[in-house]
């Protein structure tokens, strides 16, 4: 799958909420990481809701970094923070604390 395939999906799942793409975002962590380092803090909020999965099966911590930094970076506080905390959070809890 190519970048601008994954994108084309992520871009589906701001229209209709419906969608359900993690298989998709599974395929390659790396491509589905730098997507989430280049998304939008809209894009960003909606991929939350994956983030538990993705960790648990990806099994990579680097995944944890990624989406960590690209919290950081966000400056859209219209959007509810607290609850991308929260699915950040139990994408950390996949992994046990002396191992991360």
């Amino acid at each position: 799958m190519s970048k601008e395939e994954l994108k084309g999906y992520i871009d589906e799942i701001l229209k209709d909420r419906d969608i359900n793409i993690l298989s998709y975002l599974l395929v390659d962590i790396d491509l589905t990481m730098e997507i989430i380092k280049e998304s939008t803090d809209l894009e960003f909020y909606y991929l939350s809701d994956y983030f538990e999965d993705i960790a648990y099966m990806s099994n990579r911590k680097e995944f944890i970094d990624c989406i960590r930094d690209r919290f950081i970076e966000m400056k859209d506080n219209s959007l509810d923070l607290l609850h991308v905390c929260d699915m950040i959070k139990y994408a950390e809890d996949v992994f046990p604390i002396e191992e991360y």
